[in-house]
């Protein structure tokens, strides 16, 4: 259950492993923030860290997230050059998965391309 503090992309990143042996990380705006925080999940259980996500288990590449806001949804998903990445801030779950149904989709019909080449070298 070990976790670790580390500077990661311009900002102090927290990373552990939940009971079922997943990574987790949560990113603050400062070392004190991030330590702070590593501190207070060093004391409590894995189970108690997780959000209650009971009612949603079924992933299929669509998971819940609570926010401020409330629940959002997000899905992941393979770009053309199989990478994987992901959308977020969908309102409800099928939402989520019509959008990444239809984006498959397009990238096995070819219809969506992914590259690294810009518009100006094209």
């Amino acid at each position: 259950m070990g976790t670790s503090v580390s500077l990661h992309r311009g900002g102090w990143e927290v990373r552990w492993r939940d009971e079922a042996g997943r990574r987790r990380a949560r990113r603050f705006p400062s070392d004190d923030a991030a330590r702070a925080f590593d501190e207070a999940i060093a004391g409590v259980s894995p189970a108690s860290r997780r959000a209650d996500t009971s009612k949603h288990r079924r992933s299929g590449g669509v998971y819940s997230y609570v926010t401020t806001d409330g629940l959002r949804w997000r899905f992941v998903y393979r770009r053309s050059d199989g990478t994987q990445t992901k959308r977020r801030g969908l309102a409800s779950e099928r939402a989520a998965r019509d959008a990444r149904r239809r984006l498959v989709e397009q990238v096995e019909r070819g219809e969506v391309r992914h590259t690294k080449e810009t518009f100006g070298a094209y």
